[in-house]
């Protein structure tokens, strides 16, 4: 019945946790698995997508022949494939086009749907895709229970933070004096500051001195000066408000690495975002993440 089956992963923890029960149900239905990668090219220049395109191919490729090799020890028939656009359409479109009898998504362990892989990706899927989807419960999110301390002079930002982190105790601050005094009585697993209105940088300085996870969510500071500032000064990520339906799967990353290699895996995840904003292509990110990695190694040493 379900002998083509269809597994979008991207990279994500929440979503790998998929690939042994689709393995087990398509060698059970003797059955192909095809895992399925969507990368979006946004340059406008020719030659900046050329050269974007092919990088993020030959990421994608790897990522998911490293998969692929754990799968067929199983004995399973395997094939990956990889499309460029929009993720939700692709995966659409190819379930029809190819005659998917089944998509395999996940859904948050405490029975919300997750940030893409999936958050309104697996929504769009649900509603638009003409083939069944199949919703897999993952398991109970790292950040279960976590202390975090929000900062930021918005309420509307602080509100949609507790709402994205509803798995967490996350206390609030509005203002530098009270991010302050909380930062030096109490305990904190992550640290989210605002950098404009709240006078972040120093609230990161004090942050670090307390050896706490920090990362900046920012809107108007959005800048490579103010990226650089971050990590010199000792955060492990830095997130656009924009993309601040994300902060589950990126905080959730930071803390089951213990806080290691978040710019990297920040660009793996918004280089084609970044590199928007900025007006860069494929070589200005690849030279500013080892210029950040340097930053972040000697300030290790």
């Amino acid at each position: 019945m379900y002998k083509n089956i269809l597994l979008p992963l991207d990279g994500s923890k929440i979503a790998e946790e998929n690939v042994q029960t689709a393995a087990n149900l398509a060698k059970a239905l003797d059955g192909r698995l095809i895992l399925f990668q969507v990368i979006e090219i946004l340059p406008l220049l020719r030659e900046d997508r050329e050269s974007e395109s092919k990088i993020l191919k030959e990421r994608a490729r790897k990522y998911l022949d490293q998969v692929k090799a754990d799968i067929e020890k199983s004995d399973v028939d395997v094939e990956i494939v990889i499309k460029t656009g929009k993720a939700d359409i692709g995966i659409c479109r190819y379930a029809e086009k190819e005659d998917i009898d089944l998509i395999i998504m996940s859904t948050h362990g405490l029975g919300g749907i997750t940030n893409w892989a999936i958050g309104s990706v697996t929504d769009k899927v649900m509603r638009h895709a003409s083939k069944p989807v199949l919703l897999l419960r993952t398991a109970q999110s790292p950040l279960q229970d976590k202390v975090i301390l929000a900062v930021d002079d918005e309420i509307d930002v602080l509100e949609t933070i507790e709402e994205e982190l509803d798995m967490c105790t996350v206390v609030k601050a509005t203002d530098y004096e009270t991010a302050s005094n909380l930062i030096k009585s109490r305990y904190f697993d992550i640290v989210i500051l605002d950098i404009m209105g709240v006078n972040g940088f120093e609230l990161l300085k004090k942050s670090v001195a307390r050896d706490y996870v920090t990362i900046m969510l920012t809107a108007h500071s959005l800048t490579p000066e103010a990226f650089e500032k971050s990590a010199k000064l000792g955060a492990v990520s830095f997130l656009p408000k924009e993309k601040i339906t994300d902060l589950e799967v990126i905080l959730g990353d930071l803390i089951e690495s213990g806080g290691k290699g978040g710019f990297k895996k920040l660009f793996d995840r918004f280089g084609n975002y970044f590199n928007k904003h900025f007006g860069w292509g494929a070589k200005e990110q690849n030279k500013f993440i080892n210029e950040l990695e340097e930053i972040v190694n000697r300030r290790k040493d």
